[in-house]
This record gives C-alpha cells, sequence and structure tokens, in this order.
C-alpha cells in the first residue's frame, strides 16, 4: 500500500471598505455597516472595513438611527476585494403643526417659531414648522404681527415644549386674545384750569 498525505490550505479570504457621510459630504459616525452576519462600526473618520470575507456575494447595509441611506444597500462579490462601496446617510426630519385661534377664529398672519425655524399661520390659523430631527422644543407665538415694537395679541399657553420622537406632532394649538391698553391724560382750559365733566372717547 502507498501512504498518501494531503495539505490544506486556508480559503483565501477578502475586503469590503468604503465610508458614510451625510449629505454634506461630512464622515457620519456611529453607523454600523454589516455584510450578511458580519458587522463593523463606522471608525471616527466614516470609514470601515470588514475583513476576513470568503469569496462569495454579500448584501452590505448600513444602519443608524434616525438616518436613511443612500443606497439602503449594496450588493457585493469579493475575490478580489471590493473598495469604495460609499454610502450617504440622511438625517430623518419631521414637523410640528397646529392652529392659531382667537375666539374660535383661526387668526392669520401669526408667527411661530421654535427660535430656530419660523412659520407663518394661513388664513385659517393653521401652520406647519418643517424640516424638525427627532428633539424636544419650545415653541412660540410673535406678540407683535404688525411689527410696530407692540404687543398685538398675547397668547395661552405662552410656550409650548414639544416632544417630536419619530413622528410628527399635530394639535400644538394657541388661543390669542387681544392686547388691551389704557389712554390717559387731563383736559383743561386756556388758563390750564382743568375741566371735570367733559366725555372723551377713542376710535380707531
Amino acid at each position: 500500500t502507498e501512504d498518501w498525505s494531503f495539505t490544506t490550505e486556508a480559503q483565501p479570504t477578502f475586503t469590503i471598505s468604503g465610508e458614510t457621510t451625510d449629505v454634506n459630504g461630512d464622515p457620519l459616525v456611529g453607523v454600523q455597516v454589516t455584510a450578511d452576519s458580519q458587522s463593523v462600526l463606522i471608525d471616527g473618520n466614516g470609514v470601515y472595513r470588514i475583513t476576513g470575507l470568503l469569496a462569495e456575494t454579500y448584501t452590505v447595509t448600513p444602519t443608524k438611527d434616525e438616518y436613511d441611506f443612500t443606497p439602503t444597500s449594496s450588493q457585493q462579490t469579493v475575490g478580489p476585494s471590493q473598495q469604495h462601496v460609499d454610502f450617504v446617510g440622511t438625517l430623518r426630519t419631521y414637523s410640528i403643526s397646529g392652529n392659531v385661534s382667537v375666539e374660535g377664529t383661526g387668526l392669520a398672519g401669526v408667527e411661530v417659531t421654535d427660535g430656530t425655524r419660523t412659520a407663518t399661520t394661513d388664513a385659517n390659523g393653521d401652520y406647519t414648522l418643517a424640516g424638525m430631527p427627532s428633539d424636544t422644543y419650545s415653541v412660540t407665538c410673535n406678540e407683535d404681527l404688525d411689527g410696530d415694537g407692540h404687543s398685538d395679541y398675547r397668547y395661552t399657553p405662552g410656550s409650548q415644549t414639544v416632544n417630536v420622537e419619530g413622528a410628527a406632532a399635530t394639535d400644538v394649538d394657541f388661543t390669542a386674545a387681544a392686547t388691551t391698553y389704557t389712554v390717559s391724560g387731563t383736559i383743561s382750559d386756556s388758563s390750564g384750569d382743568r375741566i371735570a365733566g367733559v366725555t372723551v372717547t377713542a376710535a380707531e
């Protein structure tokens, strides 16, 4: 009989690498990139590298909370290694909407703001603040509608804390009441003596 001996060699392995950026082209960190059962986290430069892959086809998928990616996934066949398998992440945004009314009727022309974004109520008193990532916001209404430096309306509530968490926030409403002022003075004759019993009226 003859003795036969065999030497086995380890299968070669390959790499899939690339980067993830935001819509401005800046590195997007904290992204998990998966190639079937293997996954890695993006480093501080937005770069990833999945190693030790046998020669076959993999579905490469990036994930990060509150982000959508383009493309959503990528089919890659390794052997040789694949580079520049890149993804662009877009932060999801939502909206805050509601109504401003006075005596039950929608109030048009009111500026509603979260301190960064501003919307103006329409003819029905409705407004929408758009482009808002998940966060907590303080929403207020501008009291000076005509820009003369004086309050035209007071609002209830004065401000609202709104939590936007993965969905639009609706029915963030305000009730307006016209701001009132006082006009006062004295009436006197040509000698400077005050005159009693005079009726004073004010008209718009």
